[in-house]
């Protein structure tokens, strides 16, 4: 799979733009993204969750290499993994 995206490590930073949009960056670029959420608490929360998207792609990639028995649970996990991989890297359910 070609990573289309800014690879992370991403941060939440302190930094927040005009409209206390809570500033995301990674390693080589500033500013990826803005988190916003209807309070401070929320903003924050959001910018955690998309810093971390890298890292849970990663992960979730991992986890499609892992042997499993067709039907089993982890089967079921693979499956949903699947679909959100796809939908991160693709904006559909269909790997691309």
């Amino acid at each position: 799979m070609e990573n289309k995206y800014t690879p992370g490590p991403w941060e939440a930073s302190d930094r927040k733009d005009e409209y206390k949009g809570i500033m995301i960056d990674a390693t080589d670029v500033v500013n990826v993204a803005v988190a916003y959420g209807l309070d401070d608490e929320r903003a924050e929360a959001n910018a955690r969750l998309i810093a971390a998207a890298p890292t849970m792609v990663e992960v979730l990639v991992k986890l499609l290499n892992c042997p499993v028995v067709p039907g089993s649970e982890l089967w079921a996990v693979q499956f949903a993994a699947r679909k959100a991989i796809a939908a991160a890297l693709y904006g559909s359910e269909e790997e691309g």
